[in-house]
């Protein structure tokens, strides 16, 4: 089976539309501080063939964030056995509230990493963050926007075109394993 979260977002509207094979819940990061956005998870890709997929839609204001990421995270384990919880995910998050997505996941890949120690990595730790920022929330008028920020290192940066003045943070932090695994699933489909 492969867990899948898939989302599109409208920059102009700040909706997100989402599908959610088994992964946690996601986060939302505002100013009063987080929660999970509702609904439980569908079931992950492969294990029933009848599983209908949900839509659901949640609405960003300007400034707000979201936090998703894969079980690998709260389920890490240290060299005592014990589990990273989604308490701890839950403070991290809280005092990240306001950060820019790449300080979000570096702040919690850090904690994780640190909580683990030598301990061996039973399963993949992968995130994503995204913060709307509309046009004229702050942004300057010719915005330069990241395009992707993967494992903590900027990947390029384009000037936007005019057509895309509204601009969003996004940062995807997941590990290489996770990657093969994919590959190797969808090569069994």
């Amino acid at each position: 089976f492969v867990t899948l979260f898939l989302g599109f977002f409208d920059t102009r509207t700040g909706v997100l539309e989402y599908s959610n094979a088994g992964h946690p819940s996601p986060y939302m990061l505002r100013s009063g501080g987080i929660e999970r956005i509702d609904g439980r998870p569908d079931a992950p890709l492969g294990v029933r063939r009848d599983t209908v997929y949900r839509s659901r839609t949640v609405t960003l204001q300007p400034g707000d964030a979201v936090f998703v990421c894969t079980d690998g995270v709260a389920e890490a384990m240290n060299v005592g056995d014990e589990h990273y919880t989604d308490q701890r995910l839950d403070a991290d998050l809280r005092a990240a509230y306001a950060a820019a997505p790449a300080d979000i996941i570096r702040m919690v890949k850090e904690h994780v990493d640190t909580f683990s120690g030598s301990a061996p990595k039973a399963d993949d730790v992968t995130m994503l963050a995204l913060r709307w920022q509309p046009r004229g929330a702050g942004q300057p008028e010719d915005p330069v926007v990241p395009r992707m920020t993967f494992a903590g290192e900027t990947m390029g940066r384009s000037a936007a075109p005019a057509a895309l003045r509204q601009t969003i943070d996004l940062v995807i932090r997941n590990e290489t394993t996770e990657l093969a695994h994919l590959s190797a699933a969808l090569e069994r489909i």
